[in-house]
């Protein structure tokens, strides 16, 4: 209520009109999400566990479950040497992409659709390596499938008909994060198919 030679009130504060989203960011921040929600169900199975307790071992019985193996040599080592070859490929590509032109120019653009082929061909024939070496379960294993991963959605994310994003940047780190906990594993049994 306004009183008589008071001033009047001030004008409410404008909300900021929320922009619509770039459609070149809506497949990265999908494949973000599908990474989120993936990763919740994960949990949620790991906590609620199984509602069937008929199949529960009985108190007299005994487990004896295995070890977890974090590092084997022999079999790090094999794995590093199969691998090795495709890890070069890998970081002669991605070299080759990134020293195409810088990013939205038309030369980067024009080399995304080779780039993309040659990754998914790349991470088929690297996933058929991993699998013939990827027992036990160990964290080579599970670097080298980060990798091969990370690499896919890099790939996944790149289209010459729209502007990178801040998300294909991101991508592209996380391959050369597990890039790095490879070289330093592999030199650790004395394979070096980096240099």
């Amino acid at each position: 209520m306004q009183h008589a030679g008071s001033a009047p009130p001030p004008p409410w504060p404008q909300q900021p009109v929320a922009k619509q989203p770039r459609r070149g960011l809506l497949v990265p921040i999908g494949v973000a999400l599908a990474v989120l929600l993936s990763a919740a169900a994960l949990v949620v199975s790991l906590v609620k566990g199984s509602s069937d307790t008929s199949s529960a071992p009985n108190a007299t019985q005994s487990a004896n479950p295995e070890a977890t193996q974090v590092f084997v040599d022999d079999a790090d080592r094999e794995a590093c040497q199969a691998m090795g070859p495709l890890m070069r490929e890998s970081s002669d590509a991605r070299k080759a992409f990134t020293n195409s032109g810088a990013p939205n120019t038309p030369e980067r653009k024009a080399a995304i659709p080779q780039f993309v082929t040659d990754s998914y061909d790349w991470g088929r024939r690297a996933q058929d390596i991993l699998n013939q070496h990827s027992a036990p379960p160990r964290f080579l294993t599970r670097n080298f499938q980060r990798y091969i991963d990370d690499t896919l959605m890099y790939a996944e994310g790149l289209s010459p008909d729209r502007d990178s994003s801040i998300f294909e940047n991101q991508l592209y780190d996380f391959g050369v994060i597990d890039l790095s906990g490879l070289i330093g594993r592999c030199s650790e049994v004395d394979v070096l198919w980096w240099k």
